[in-house]
């Protein structure tokens, strides 16, 4: 059995929640795949759950304020700065999935990057 982020855990024991932005309170997803396997051919659409909430429908109001706060980071390093994923973080010296997770406010940090601030004023 898997364990549910701390951002879900927060959430369910906080009064400060809110619907999640991605599925609007319904806990899953619609998604489009292809499966190779005996029977299966051609795109498949299926319902999951929703990846930013866990399928709970609802996240705390921590989670939005890092969802935003990624946004605006991933802005500065495409429109401000023109950077790739993996090659922004390979020039702050972190890993792409590191700096994704923070982008999509998955990641708790108080890391900022580097003229975000000198840019933002």
């Amino acid at each position: 059995m898997s364990k549910k982020p701390d951002s879900v855990a927060r959430c369910s024991s906080r009064l400060d929640d809110v619907t999640c932005p991605s599925c609007a309170g319904h806990k899953t997803v619609t998604a489009t795949g292809i499966r190779y396997a005996p029977g299966f051919s051609g795109p498949q659409v299926v319902e999951m759950p929703c990846f930013v909430c866990d399928g709970v429908g609802r996240i705390s109001t921590f989670q939005v304020a890092r969802m935003k706060l990624g946004e605006s980071f991933r802005h500065h390093r495409v429109f401000v700065l023109g950077l790739g994923l993996r090659k922004a973080a390979n020039k702050w010296g972190m890993k792409a999935f590191e700096l994704s997770g923070i982008e999509q406010g998955k990641t708790v940090t108080d890391w900022t990057p580097p003229g975000w601030l000198d840019a933002s004023s």
